[in-house]
């Protein structure tokens, strides 16, 4: 009877095949095993057959879904590998290029869940033989399924003290809907020490300490009424500014 070994080790890999945020969205999992025959390594081109059995050996999803749902029966369809000389392969499981079916994150939302494998060196082959034993997924497989992050449940006490920095801002990011009622003004009056000379900053309280603090000097009062916006007589428009002078003197105007 041939012997086939398999060693099997599961990387720390899942790729999205899909940009969905959905709960169920389509996944890949990648893994990389080794095949020996006899104790030699195999160098050949493989025919394999995979399922994700649960704890009562139910198979919760194999490589073309004609045994999902079964214990007993065998994929019916193979997926074609080549070997390497060191016997290794790899393959994504969900891979529909290679003619599976595609695996959706609620199939790793079983208890005990393994890895089944069966092989061939030829393809088609009624009995191919079941390598043993199968691989249990580590509780680092379930967390793949965690890779998207509910809607409001990163809080500002989440993030830590200066870990959103403006080079981690994309531009555009912040527009005027996201921008607090008075957090510009706020903004202003704690850092107005920090303001350019010849900064004009228009306050609602006519003699600001933070203000006069800073160094700046009151001007004058405006009052803008109820800030309301009144409509230009567009027949008889207002008469344009005639002979003014400005004077530049490379500071100030």
């Amino acid at each position: 009877m041939r012997q086939t070994a398999l060693t099997l080790a599961l990387l720390p890999l899942l790729l999205l095949t899909a940009p969905s945020r959905a709960a169920d969205r389509e996944i890949q999992l990648s893994y990389q095993g080794r095949v020996t025959v006899g104790g030699v390594n195999a160098s050949t081109t493989g025919y394999f057959k995979f399922a994700l059995v649960d704890s009562t050996g139910v198979q919760v999803w194999s490589n073309d879904g004609t045994s999902t749902g079964s214990q007993f029966n065998i994929p019916e369809g193979d997926v074609q590998l080549t070997i390497s000389a060191r016997g290794v392969f790899s393959v994504k499981l969900g891979d529909t290029s290679l003619g599976m079916v595609a695996l959706r994150a609620s199939d790793l939302n079983h208890d005990g869940l393994r890895l089944r494998v069966w092989f061939n060196d030829t393809a088609h082959l009624n009995f191919p033989e079941q390598l043993e034993p199968d691989l249990f997924l580590s509780n680092s497989a379930y967390a793949f399924t965690a890779d998207s992050v509910p809607a409001g449940s990163v809080t500002a006490a989440s993030l830590a003290t200066g870990a959103v920095t403006s080079a981690k801002i994309a531009t555009g990011a912040v527009t005027a809907e996201k921008i607090a009622s008075g957090a510009l003004l706020a903004n202003i009056r704690a850092s107005a020490a920090g303001l350019p000379a010849g900064s004009v900053v228009f306050g609602e309280t006519p003699n600001s300490a933070t203000l006069l603090a800073a160094g700046f000097v009151r001007l004058s009062d405006t009052t803008t009424g109820n800030d309301a916006w009144s409509t230009l007589n567009a027949t008889s428009p207002p008469p344009g500014a005639q002979f003014e002078t400005a004077v530049w003197t490379g500071t100030d105007l």
